[in-house]
């Protein structure tokens, strides 16, 4: 419902405190399908997003945060540093417009098969989000003429419109009817309305039913409460309006319909994107973690049987009987003790090629054998039930995380384990090979780049904005990253940069300046050979190079 005329009419009246008076900024692309508008007000600064051709995503804005460095496909720049002067839904479809200076407008056009964003001058459109040259120079056409909140006031506030108005609705069924009389409600909101009339105690009397339904969800859509449902922790629908056809756990209120379509917005892509990531790993683990368990309950099982004793007693008794066995005998029955009352008689099998005194030996070494297998196993059963703890808590930690920064974190903390295991993609793992590890302490380690394209690889692609950047100042060498739990100790950064200094052209001076800044003000430099940066903010430390030994370095 993030495309519903009625949740875009109440997220126009927050566009309209939040934007009118201020200035748009930019208008950009980096992601397919995805357009944000930058608009300035009061020093503050905020990102309109619209994200066309998907069902769950609509529009919404948010603090702005500068972005990424990345390619960015420029839009709109006829109307960069105009004020918005007002901004209106249409009365009859849903189609925002931002009305600009200069006879130029911004209009978002919110349909759920056709999303799309367009700049108007004089109201013809000069330039289009998606498919630009459909649109060029038209104007935008509303079909829906019947405004559609004062349509559905009428029918629910004016005595006998409503019953004047069924009776001259063509179509024989409840969906066409439904259409006919509320032009502007989408095919989710028409669906709602007809479960509600199922479940209605007025159902033998359809238009007495759908007049009471009209009236119940008229206050709802008017003074919406924006729910997102879930079940489990997937977030399933964003509504404004009661929903009894969802299968749901819990949901989540809101006091904004702007923040509820934010926080919704997030969690699709998190589900989608970053969710089908986390889905996956989690059905490697918990195959994993059967496989273990078999493992472990064979492993038990093998060692539950000594057979060691049972070897070394046969040598004996082969040993003590030796005068008995003739040449080429293939087996001998002789008196076994099992306590001290009773007796029995074994069959051992013998080698007939080989002497009573050999096939005593042959008896005595498998029984060595058996017990340094007993050792192996033991060994190996003491390993799988440390996987088992380790996994089984990787797996807890993992349902935890509900957002992509978190797996960020997660995802660098389980790396050693997930390697181990085989539960990186070979894609990755490739990445990381490509990348030096030093440990500096039990809190942080430096990563090192082995070439321009690790370091590129490294820089943009491994590194998260806040992490600390190094490199030796004026001199070829390789990007360092400290990754650290916390704040990053000044021992640490002191030995980092000892070992950017040496990882670098200047490795034989005597001291070398290194610089140090946050990966997020670095930035790429437009033509450069690959690896080569521009910084926008350092700071200086004179260091002398140093070398780590292997014993130093630990990698993935």
């Amino acid at each position: 419902m993030v495309k519903n005329y009625f949740a875009l009419y109440h997220l126009t009246l927050e566009l309209k405190e939040t934007f009118e008076s201020g200035y748009i900024f930019e208008s950009y692309s980096q992601r397919k399908n995805e357009l944000s508008v930058t608009i300035a007000k009061n020093k503050t600064m905020w990102s309109l997003i619209l994200t066309s051709a998907h069902p769950k995503l609509g529009l919404y804005f948010t603090p702005y945060s500068p972005k990424q460095r990345q390619d960015t496909a420029k839009m709109f720049k006829q109307a960069n540093d105009l004020k918005v002067v007002s901004i209106e839904i249409s009365d009859c479809e849903r189609l925002i417009t931002f009305v600009l200076e200069n006879n130029f407008a911004m209009v978002f056009q919110l349909y759920s098969a056709d999303t799309n964003c367009f700049l108007l001058q004089n109201g013809v459109i000069v330039e289009a989000f998606k498919h630009k040259h459909r649109y060029l120079k038209q104007s935008l056409i509303e079909k829906n003429t019947t405004p559609v909140i004062k349509n559905l006031e009428r029918l629910v506030l004016e005595d006998g419109y409503f019953s004047e108005a069924y009776k001259h609705c063509d179509g024989n069924h409840e969906t066409e009817i439904l259409k006919a009389l509320l032009p502007g409600f989408d095919l989710k909101l028409q669906k709602y309305i007809l479960t509600r009339m199922n479940r209605h105690v007025s159902e033998n009397d359809s238009e007495k039913a759908l007049y009471e339904v009209l009236q119940d969800i008229y206050y709802e859509l008017i003074d919406p409460i924006p729910k997102i449902y879930f079940s489990g922790d997937e977030a399933l629908a964003f509504s404004i309006i009661s929903q009894e056809t969802v299968a749901n756990e819990r949901y989540e209120t809101f006091e904004s319909i702007n923040e509820a379509i934010k926080q919704f917005s997030r969690y699709i892509y998190f589900q989608e994107s970053v969710g089908k990531t986390i889905r996956q790993l989690q059905k490697q683990v918990a195959k994993l973690l059967e496989k273990k368990q078999r493992q472990v309950q064979d492993m038990r099982s093998g060692l539950s049987g000594d057979r060691s004793a049972q070897y070394e007693k046969m040598g004996q008794l082969i040993l003590s009987n030796a005068h008995r066995i003739e040449k080429g005998q293939a087996s001998i029955s002789v008196s076994s003790w099992t306590d001290q009352s009773n007796e029995r008689e074994v069959l051992i099998p013998l080698k007939p090629a080989k002497t009573p005194y050999e096939n005593a030996d042959n008896y005595f070494k498998k029984a060595k054998k058996e017990r340094q297998n007993r050792d192996v196993l033991k060994q190996r059963l003491n390993d799988s039930e440390n996987d088992l703890v380790t996994l089984s808590a990787m797996q807890n930690s993992l349902a935890l995380v509900k957002h992509s920064k978190a797996f960020k974190v997660w995802k660098s903390e389980w790396l050693e384990v997930m390697k181990a295991h085989g539960l990186i993609p070979k894609q990755d793992l490739q990445e990381h090979q490509q990348i030096r590890k030093f440990k500096l302490s039990d809190k942080a380690e430096v990563w090192v780049g082995k070439n321009a394209k690790s370091n590129q690889l490294l820089t943009f692609k491994l590194a998260r904005p806040n992490d600390t950047w190094l490199h030796a100042r004026g001199v070829s060498g390789s990007h360092c990253i400290i990754k650290a739990h916390g704040i990053c100790s000044k021992a640490d950064l002191e030995h980092a940069a000892e070992i950017a200094a040496f990882h670098s052209a200047a490795k034989t001076s005597d001291m070398v300046p290194v610089m140090i800044t946050q990966k997020k003000y670095v930035r790429r430099k437009k033509g450069a050979p690959l690896g080569m940066v521009a910084v926008e903010r350092e700071e200086v430390l004179m260091v002398k190079p140093r070398r780590f030994q292997e014993n130093d370095s630990y990698g993935l």
